[in-house]
């Protein structure tokens, strides 16, 4: 299978292959939409998201370290070990010595899994279904996202490997706006359209790279994730129609062949706003900016 790293279609069909199972596909998703809204707000050109060109692995790097890998066995998630709970159900360890693996149940039993990133670890998670034991990780791995972005310097080639594509199907699924890094172009928001990632010099170096790209301004480090259900709820209510002005959709995306809406909630998630069917409206991307700007 080729993959055009820049096609949301394409990632979508890359996550259906490699996660089959429909609740431990969205719970991936969701930690990896937390990774990149967390995380990379601490250095917005230090991090990327690798579809692999023949659909074998999904890649989620701070800085030079891999943080999260699916592929077809399932998916490993970086941690570190002063953080892994004393009992982890269905989860095994992974550190290397030297060129050899090695794993265990228990997380002091096995040594670093990255040289840079000392005291880290790997969780390998199955993914034959959701994974109960994934929630409790996350802490441990939120902390190893944070040492490697800040410790570890992203390598131009890793750059040019982002998938613009991939970052856009999360924000479908998710109903949420969720940045690509710096160094591509502003941010995806809500639906549909892929954008061509930007061309990097072989030569750019990794502060060449960040050079006036002031992401951190738009940048926010909390951030609520959505219901798809109540996202998919929304658009088919309001079929095809913007539920402000009462205007057709202003085109059809083509990644869902769907009439272009955005769902807004009438009282923000972070005013404790409920994430229901009666709180939110779908949208033209025109009234949406004027209810937020104008």
């Amino acid at each position: 299978m080729k993959v055009d790293r820049q096609c949301a279609d394409d990632a979508r069909k890359v996550f259906e292959r490699l996660i089959p199972d429909a609740s431990a596909r969205l719970q991936i998703a969701q930690v990896l939409a937390t990774d990149v809204l967390v995380v990379a707000a601490h250095d917005a050109g230090n991090w990327n998201l690798n579809l692999d060109i023949n659909g074998a692995f999904v890649r989620l790097n701070f800085g030079q370290e891999y943080a999260v890998e699916v592929d077809r066995h399932g998916c490993l998630l970086a941690g570190m070990k002063s953080g892994i709970p004393a009992q982890v159900d269905s989860v095994k360890f992974l550190g290397h010595q030297g060129r050899k693996s090695v794993t265990a149940v228990r997380a002091e039993g096995v040594p670093d899994l990255l040289i840079k990133v000392p005291g880290s670890v790997g969780c390998l998670i199955n993914l034959d279904g959701a994974a109960p034991s994934l929630e409790r990780l996350l802490p441990s791995h939120q902390a190893f996202c944070l040492r490697a972005i800040r410790h570890t310097r992203i390598k131009p080639r890793m750059c040019r490997a982002h998938s613009t594509g991939a970052i856009a199907y999360l924000a479908e699924l998710l109903g949420l706006t969720i940045p690509d890094p710096s160094y591509i172009s502003a941010p995806f928001e809500g639906q549909g359209d892929s954008r061509e990632s930007s061309a990097l010099s072989e030569a750019m170096s990794s502060s060449e790279v960040q050079a006036g790209h002031p992401a951190r301004v738009s940048m926010l480090t909390t951030r609520y994730l959505r219901d798809p259900a109540v996202v998919r709820a929304a658009r088919e209510r309001a079929n095809g129609v913007c539920e402000h002005c009462g205007k057709p959709a202003p085109f059809v995306s083509r990644e869902t062949g769907q009439p272009f809406l955005e769902v807004h909630h009438l009282t923000p998630l972070a005013e404790k706003g409920e994430d229901v069917l009666d709180n939110v409206k779908a949208l033209c991307p025109n009234c949406h900016r004027q209810l937020h700007h104008g």
